[in-house]
């Protein structure tokens, strides 16, 4: 939902970036999922957000306890400036398994039927949401437990380090931009 009034907010740049996201056409359930949700978290957000706060840190701890895991902390990658993080976010690094992220990925989907919001080289990153219960976290757990046990029952040698391939030297300089991407989108245009 997007509300304006007044004229601190550039309409014509409002009217832009509506049009990379938006479709000409209503959808009226997700109209009415907004307002269900709008309504929801009225009545019940706090609530779920301290559920949801508490399954977080539940499964941070379960998963730091399971060997070779390691689950990233602010304090990893903490840049200057840098004072919080969103505990919802759970990021973690399967490199010791001598596996990549997206094979860990697919073990855990295939066989202990949970998906990563984003498998990497080395880690795998889970969004925890209102949705989410504790048998969710009992069930991250266990397929990470099963997937450490199998790597460490494997006959396939464990790496304890995945290779990273390097970019060609040439990478840099040619994805040098005079502007951001962010600048150039609001950089003043003419429509020719």
């Amino acid at each position: 939902m997007l509300h304006i009034q007044g004229n601190q907010i550039d309409r014509d740049r409002l009217t832009q970036a509506l049009q990379l996201t938006q479709s000409t056409s209503p959808n009226y359930l997700l109209l009415a999922s907004l307002d269900a949700a709008r309504q929801q978290m009225a009545v019940e957000g706090q609530f779920l957000i301290e559920r949801t706060l508490k399954l977080a840190i539940e499964a941070h701890q379960t998963l730091s306890k399971i060997s070779d895991l390691r689950v990233f902390e602010l304090a990893d990658a903490a840049p200057p400036g840098f004072f919080d993080w969103d505990a919802t976010r759970l990021s973690v690094d399967v490199s010791h398994l001598g596996i990549t992220g997206f094979d860990a990925d697919e073990w855990l989907h295939s066989k202990a039927g949970v998906t990563a919001e984003l498998p990497a080289l080395k880690h795998l990153t889970f969004i925890l949401s209102l949705g989410n219960t504790a048998e969710d976290i009992e069930q991250l757990a266990s397929g990470f437990t099963r997937l450490t046990k199998e790597r460490h029952n494997s006959s396939t040698p464990s790496n304890k380090s995945i290779k990273v391939a390097h970019p060609p030297e040439d990478y840099q300089s040619a994805s040098l931009h005079s502007r951001s991407p962010r600048a150039a989108f609001y950089s003043k245009t003419q429509i020719v």
